[in-house]
Parts: structure tokens; sequence; C-alpha cells
């Protein structure tokens, strides 16, 4: 179904009531921009003062946005890659798409890390992670679901997660 919000965004709510584990997920996607989800974020939560930002995938939209967001909130950045998570800990992006002048300002306010858990605390989680296609053109989920899965172990109730793939 679809609904309006004040701000005039069409949003369009996707839910999945899937139970992993002993947490109960409760997932919504958002047919809109990253930048809008931003604004939406930032412009429509009574208070990110308590909230903590985790970013799941950091691709070259996952990255990016865990750097935006770090400039003012603390952000849990999360990848399955060890070796990406070691350069980006060492201020390198490989990627080219963040310089590591950027890294080196946000680094107080950003935790890189392989591990789920480290993001258990967070209250905001966006999924950034690839939707690969096959030969055929049908798109391979594993990505999204595999997130999913280590999201909803961390999960809590109330917690917000946006997909964005």
């Amino acid at each position: 179904f679809s609904v309006k919000s004040p701000n005039n965004y069409k949003f369009r709510y996707l839910f999945f009531l899937k139970f992993y584990g002993r947490l109960g997920a409760f997932f919504i996607t958002l047919s809109i921009s990253i930048n809008t989800i931003v604004k939406f974020l930032l412009k429509n939560l009574n208070s990110l003062n308590n909230k903590k930002i985790s970013i799941v995938g950091l691709g070259y939209v996952g990255l990016p946005l865990a750097v935006a967001f770090a400039e003012k909130f603390q952000v849990v950045a999360y990848d399955i890659d060890e070796c990406r998570i070691k350069d980006l800990n060492d201020e390198n992006d490989k990627t080219l798409e963040v310089d590591s002048i950027s890294l080196k300002s946000i680094k107080s306010n950003i935790t890189y890390t392989s591990n789920i858990q480290d993001a258990q605390d967070c209250n905001i989680f966006i999924i950034t992670v690839p939707t690969p296609i096959d030969n055929a053109n049908r798109p391979d989920l594993r990505p999204l679901i595999q997130s999913s899965i280590a999201v909803g172990s961390v999960l809590k109730k109330e917690d917000i997660v946006i997909y964005e793939s």
C-alpha cells in the first residue's frame, strides 16, 4: 500500500514478517532516493542525539553515506569484507569513493567492523548491499537476505531498518 507523508513524499511500504532466531524482524523498504532518506531522517525523527546509525555494506553507496552521517552522529559501518575494514581503519578507500582526508576527519565518530554484534546498540540500520542480476536479468537476492539475517540478529523493538539496494 502507499501513503503520503506530511512532506508529500510517496512511500511504499513492504513488510516482511519473518522471524530470524528469537527476534521478529520488521523491515520497511522505501521507494525514494538515499538523499531523501537522509533528509527525512534528519528532519522527522524526534531526536537523533541518542540514536546510533549502522550502515550495512560499505560499497559506493554505503561508504559515502556512512561518512556523511559520521560528520554529526555516531556510526557503525559494517561490511563482511575484513580486508575492506582494515583498509578503512587505515583511512584508505581503494574504491576512491571517499578521500583519506574525509576518512580521517570523521574517525572519532565511526567504527568500521566486520562483526555485526558491534552494531547491537544501533537504532537505525541502513542496508546498502548490492542486488546483482544474473544472465537472465533475475536479481540475486542473497546479499539482501544475508544482510537481513545479520541485522535481524541485533534488532530491538522500535529499531528502524531501511533498504537502499
